[in-house]
């Protein structure tokens, strides 16, 4: 199906206007600020979380594969890459997106904040 995708252009034109064509019919009356939030809260931000989680799972991976195995060298030399391409990983990944946060704040002078998961109860009703 990708190598019938590649050949006909206008079938994957379609295909991603279909994709946005929810985004472009909600949108309708919004400002182009509020799809820019809306954008920024429902698609970057969770891929941003998933990037991230897995990053810190390959970094997590790496740190096992070094201790498990303590006797192979070159398995712990792919433990010790797995580590270092994790914390790059991360670093990218964070730094990317505090400078989307940084030019959004600037641009439309709000930020979308992610705020902690709501944990246990709650003194304030």
């Amino acid at each position: 199906m990708i190598d019938s995708l590649k050949k006909n252009k206008t079938l994957t034109g379609l295909l991603c206007l279909g994709l946005l064509f929810p985004v472009l019919v909600f949108a309708s009356t919004a400002t182009f600020k509020d799809i820019v939030h809306t954008l920024m809260l429902e698609v970057i931000h969770p891929l941003v979380m998933l990037l991230v989680s897995l990053s810190i799972v390959f970094f997590i991976w790496g740190v096992a594969k070094y201790i498990l195995h303590g006797g192979d060298e070159a398995k712990r030399k792919e433990g010790i890459n797995m580590i270092i391409y994790g914390i790059i990983a991360i670093f990218a990944i964070v730094s990317v997106w505090g400078l989307v946060e940084v030019l959004q704040n600037t641009i439309f002078g709000t930020s979308t904040p992610v705020s902690p998961p709501p944990s246990g109860g709650s003194i304030w009703i």
